[in-house]
């Protein structure tokens, strides 16, 4: 396979299918509902919320974490430093991650509940929000980096010198302030499981920790985060 032929489609190049992707996730993550057709399921009160979101949380930090590792990869080939499949691979497994959270995100936003637990069910939709607008901020830049020229000489000393190498497009990943604000949801409803439950059955993780590299993904760019 030459160098300037993407496998998702053998007749685009890496940037023209990168730019396809790119403006088809953003398209999917703004056009996300506000509210949901309808609240399902039988109702949940603030424990039940509870003990849901620890999946939510964990579900989060696995993909935050693969995101890092995914938009890494993009960034090194655009470095030159790994090839087309790579990029297409990683580009396919941040669609699945897009896919995935707002598969998520509809099911939780869903969720019929009191208003205790609703108000738990709208902090973690806020979070998986948040999350969505960090892979929104990045795919925007890779669009911006796309979009911009390379100076002849940097394109000539490049490999092949190919349209569709260009500098680095770092993302961002923060830990999400909405941690915080189950934390306080958690504490005000007197939620932490009971010494009874604990012992009933297996006790879900608290939602409280966000395990990650000092808090944040290694990659960093001021073109996918919010100031701190």
């Amino acid at each position: 396979m030459s160098a300037d032929v993407s496998p998702l489609n053998p007749q685009t190049g890496v940037a023209g299918e990168m730019r396809r992707l790119a403006e088809t996730l953003i398209a999917r993550i703004v056009s996300r509902p506000d509210t949901p057709a309808r609240r399902r399921g039988v109702k949940r009160d603030a424990r039940a919320v509870f003990k849901a979101a620890a999946s939510v949380v964990d579900d989060y930090v696995v993909r935050m974490q693969a995101l890092d590792n995914d938009t890494t990869e993009v960034n090194f080939r655009h470095d030159g430093e790994l090839g087309d499949m790579q990029a297409a691979t990683a580009m396919r497994r941040i669609e699945g991650h897009v896919t995935a959270l707002l598969i998520r995100r509809g099911k939780v936003l869903g969720w019929r509940t009191d208003r205790r637990g609703g108000e738990g069910r709208d902090i973690l939709v806020a979070m998986l929000d948040h999350l969505l607008g960090e892979i929104r901020a990045w795919l925007e830049s890779v669009l911006e980096a796309l979009d911009t020229p390379l100076p002849p000489p940097l394109r000539k000393a490049m490999a092949h010198g190919s349209e569709d190498l260009r500098s680095f497009v770092l993302a961002y990943f923060e830990r999400p302030p909405q941690i915080d604000e189950l934390d306080a949801w958690t504490n005000r409803y007197g939620l932490e499981p009971s010494d009874r439950a604990a012992k009933r059955a297996r006790s879900p993780r608290p939602t409280a920790p966000l395990r990650l590299r000092g808090d944040s993904a290694h990659n960093a760019s001021s073109s996918a985060s919010s100031p701190r």
